[in-house]
């Protein structure tokens, strides 16, 4: 039986040279460094490079028809980086980007959503108002990276027309393409904005802030409550009515209370509360990703064959700590408001085998995977923080109840139980000078000695590796490991 060789991709920066302007001296200096990276990365044994391709770049019009609406798009941009990509021997791994670029971690440049998706977005709602397709956070503040949850249904349309257009203008490239990844919310990820910067003292080591106080969240909140118990006095009667007859996630005055006094597990309110947060973010997903299984893996598609990509994130922090015992587990807040866990699960949260929480999140990618085989294609995971070590005695993670690496195991073994392909990610940049790391990531690989969770990296980014001697020597280490150790390595020839 064949077995797959594990990937080594490389990614590009957030944008290369000016798409208004490829003639302008930033962006032939921009393309000319691209392209010397591209080569390098070749030269030391890289398979593909992924890039952004921003709905902010891309999308120029939207118009509306007698069936309702039409985008338009311009891929004129990519076309020059693919064909840099290609030039240099590599294949490319786009990712959607239908969030905006600009404000997190690792950011260097700036490019929003179009203005005028929001207000199409926007008078599709009752209020016709910007906040209502947007996440609103217990704050009371608006994230503009990416368009909310409960939205998703007024956007399928445009992300249909996007996929479409995207496939038919690169139909005869596809043999070019090593994936095509998709955009699921902010920094591409699958989740809520929970630690994202509209918010303040929301990051890191924070429990982050709920993001579910926009108006489409709030209808949808109470009309699922409904739905599942009949009637308003029949949920206020499962509630205990201690909500004083509001069917409404926590009131954002009392949210900080909420979490202290042990609502979100100890009361059937707060698990309603969290199995609603989660289950719309797994909606969610599941309507882009089968869209996007729909459309590339359609019967005649030349990118049939291509895997499809989404990523979850790594929030590795509030998990828990070591001790001489073993693992004692810490609030896990920052990952149930960032939409990876729930509440109804909590028993769950400390049973690795039961996915140490994962597992009902991990299901919607099992269940895309199925739609995908059936269409002869897959559906590929990838995870972050894949080169962070756990908090130890003495150091700030482990003030943090930082866990990353153990959360890698949690998820790497659920992935593998449940038959999901699973890709990882560095979160850092900088993480790559350090050796340290990089033997990390090699212990998750399928070599002797390694743990077998994953089928390959994307490295973030490729600048980090190919101008640094000490990220290169770990990119070296492991393409070493991968054509050496790989268990059963006759299988693969």
């Amino acid at each position: 039986m064949k077995k797959e060789t594990p990937t080594m991709f490389v990614m590009g920066p957030l944008n290369v040279g000016e798409a208004h302007d490829h003639n302008s001296m930033r962006s032939q200096f921009e393309f000319d460094q691209f392209s010397k990276q591209c080569k390098k990365a070749k030269e030391e044994g890289a398979q593909a490079v992924s890039t952004d391709v921003w709905l902010g770049i891309v999308l120029k019009d939207i118009s509306s028809t007698r069936h309702g609406m039409r985008a338009t798009f311009d891929w004129s941009h990519y076309d020059r980086i693919l064909q840099i990509v290609v030039d240099a021997g590599l294949k490319w791994a786009p990712i959607l980007s239908t969030h905006h670029c600009g404000g997190n971690i690792n950011d260097s440049g700036w490019i929003p959503l179009p203005e005028i998706l929001w207000t199409y977005l926007a008078s599709k709602t009752c209020s016709g108002k910007l906040e209502a397709v947007r996440f609103v956070s217990e704050q009371g503040k608006a994230s503009y990276e990416s368009v909310s949850v409960w939205a998703t249904p007024l956007f399928m349309p445009l992300l249909q027309q996007m996929f479409r257009s995207f496939k038919e203008h690169y139909a005869k490239e596809a043999k070019h393409f090593a994936e095509i990844n998709f955009s699921l919310g902010p920094t591409g990820e699958l989740r809520f904005p929970s630690y994202n910067q509209h918010d303040e003292g929301t990051g890191y080591p924070s429990r982050g802030a709920l993001q579910c106080y926009s108006e489409l969240a709030l209808i949808d909140f109470e009309k699922r409550m409904l739905a599942k118990y009949g009637s308003e006095s029949k949920v206020l009667a499962s509630w205990e009515d201690r909500y004083r007859g509001r069917i409404a996630p926590p009131r954002p005055e009392d949210a900080e209370a909420f979490f202290r006094r042990g609502d979100h597990v100890n009361t059937q309110y707060g698990r309603d509360f969290f199995d609603w947060y989660q289950d719309s973010l797994i909606r969610h997903g599941r309507l882009i990703m089968s869209s996007a299984i729909n459309i590339f893996a359609a019967r005649r598609s030349p990118f049939k064959r291509v895997d499809l990509a989404a990523k979850l994130p790594g929030i590795g922090w509030r998990l828990g700590r070591w001790t001489s015992s073993g693992i004692v587990y810490g609030d896990r807040l920052a990952e149930l408001s960032g939409g990876m866990l729930r509440t109804s699960a909590g028993a769950d949260w400390a049973k690795e085998a039961e996915g140490g929480g994962y597992r009902p999140i991990l299901k919607l990618f099992q269940e895309l995977n199925q739609l995908a085989t059936t269409r002869g294609s897959r559906v590929v995971l990838y995870f972050t923080c894949f080169e962070l070590d756990d908090g130890h005695s003495g150091n700030h993670e482990e003030a943090h109840n930082c866990l990353p690496a153990h959360l890698c195991h949690l998820v790497g073994r659920e992935a593998k139980r449940q038959g999901i392909t699973l890709k990882g990610e560095n979160a850092l940049g900088w993480k790559l000078y350090q050796s340290d790391s990089w033997k990390r990531m090699i212990s998750f690989l399928p070599i002797r000695g390694g743990f077998g969770l994953v089928k390959g990296y994307t490295f973030l980014r490729m600048a980090d590796i190919v101008s640094n001697e000490a990220a290169l020597d770990g990119f070296r280490l492991m393409r070493w490991a991968i054509d050496n150790l790989l268990e059963d390595k006759d299988a693969t020839k």
